[in-house]
């Protein structure tokens, strides 16, 4: 009875509904029946207030209908008013998404937007492109001409929350500087923090990554106890070889023992440090005055692996004196002869050239002769230039339509190179320190950074 005695005058319908009860609740009893009624009126008044502010988010509303009933054009283009974007996009040409996500108007003929790409219409007198690299946290675009990269980024900024941080400088690991002279690419940091990370930054450099002839064996030496550190060691040795090719045939034989690694990968792998502590600075460089031709070459090396007896095949791609595109790969089944592992070498280096050509086409550059294929193998040169097939070249006949089809078509031409000056020969096998150092220079590789 106190306890009801002591509450306040707002309290009063549930205070008489408490004493109209026969017996008497209990003291934790009308409290909890305080409780509910708190909580029904804290419900209402929320109810109250939210009706209260619809009905002002309404009267808003309709003010703004009534004052933007005239309408008014703004260029987010030009920043100008009087006219939409639309008049800008039919003066630059449309992008690809216009007609599907406005839906008011149409792409001129001409406006091509492959694989990323804003054109201008092939009807304008400089066609100009621009590429979008997109990735999950930041996208980089260039082009040559500076008002379409302007178009660019008031595109997407219609359509995402970007911030504009001027200039390329750092890209997804990788370093990129630019002068006159070219572009430069590198990824120093990202090496300097591998070689950090497992503890070798006083360690010993050497000067080639791998032991020459060296070959690893999935069941030789003892097994790690712990994978985990190997593991993670080439995934990020891997995408280090986005700028260093040097390294891509050390990086493709490491990762063919990731399920179970054993001790003599994890030296090698040790020394590849050892050689990345050398020039971690080292990059690709792309001079500007550089000719626009593609020239490439392949080569294999016949039944390397000592498990499977498969060949590896590896080439590289160059633009004038850059090099844009390489790789090593072991091959999918055995080779019989060195000539066919040379020739699947061949093949596929030809499909390279050609998505590489197509892409080039995109971009407003053609290639007015045929791309030079540089081989060292006598046998692989006579099978592709003679139309005449027979038992030793049956079972790789689809290989050579492929490529002879591509030299009737012009799109290459065969040539022959000594093993010397073979450079995909650093992608499919280990070499010595002399011939190492000769293929590599050859390559383009160079740094902008003083020995750490």
């Amino acid at each position: 009875m106190d306890f009801l005695q002591g509450l306040n005058d707002s309290y009063t319908s549930v205070r008489s509904q408490i004493l109209l009860m026969d017996p008497l609740p209990s003291v934790p009893k009308a409290y909890s029946l305080l409780l509910q009624e708190e909580r029904q009126r804290s419900i209402s008044d929320s109810r109250s207030v939210s009706i209260d502010q619809s009905a002002m988010s309404v009267q808003q509303s309709n003010s703004l209908q009534e004052a933007s009933s005239k309408p008014h054009y703004y260029c987010s283009i030009c920043k100008l008013d009087g006219h939409s974007d639309s008049r800008c996009y039919s003066k630059i040409g449309y992008p690809s998404w216009w007609k599907h996500n406005i839906g008011s108007n149409k792409p001129r003929r001409g406006s091509s937007s492959r694989d990323g790409r804003v054109t201008r219409p092939s009807s304008s007198p400089a066609r100009s492109n621009a590429a979008v690299v997109p990735s999950p946290d930041t996208q980089s675009s260039s082009s040559s001409d500076p008002q379409l990269i302007s178009l660019v980024k008031v595109l997407l900024q219609k359509h995402f929350k970007i911030k504009d941080l001027g200039r390329l400088k750092f890209f997804l690991g990788i370093e990129v500087a630019r002068s006159k002279q070219g572009i430069f690419l590198t990824q120093r940091q990202y090496a300097l923090d591998i070689i950090s990370d497992s503890g070798l930054s006083a360690s010993k450099s050497i000067d080639f990554p791998m032991e020459q002839n060296l070959k690893l064996t999935p069941s030789e030496g003892s097994a790690l106890s712990d994978s985990s550190p190997y593991r993670r060691l080439v995934g990020r040795l891997i995408y280090l070889t986005v700028t260093r090719l040097d390294i891509a045939y050390a990086v493709n034989i490491l990762s063919q023992f990731m399920h179970e690694p054993r001790q003599p990968h994890m030296d090698a792998a040790i020394r590849l440090l050892r050689y990345l502590k050398t020039t971690p600075g080292q990059g690709l460089f792309f001079p500007s005055n550089s000719e626009l031709s593609l020239k490439a070459y392949c080569d294999s090396d016949w039944a390397s692996c000592p498990t499977t007896r498969r060949s590896t095949s590896g080439y590289c791609i160059f633009l004038g004196s850059s090099i844009v595109s390489w790789k090593t790969k072991k091959q999918t089944v055995v080779s019989r002869s060195s000539a066919e592992a040379e020739y699947r070498a061949m093949a596929n280096t030809t499909c390279e050239i050609t998505w590489l050509s197509y892409l080039l086409s995109d971009i407003g550059i053609s290639q007015s002769t045929p791309t030079l294929l540089f081989c060292d193998n006598q046998s692989a040169l006579h099978i592709a230039s003679n139309p005449v097939y027979h038992e030793r070249t049956k079972h790789i006949e689809i290989d050579c339509h492929v490529i002879r089809e591509k030299i009737s078509s012009g799109l290459i031409a065969t040539a022959k190179i000594s093993s010397t000056n073979q450079i995909a020969d650093l992608l499919t096998k280990p070499l010595g320190k002399e011939q190492f150092q000769h293929l590599k220079a050859k390559m383009g590789l160079s740094t902008l950074h003083s020995p750490s």
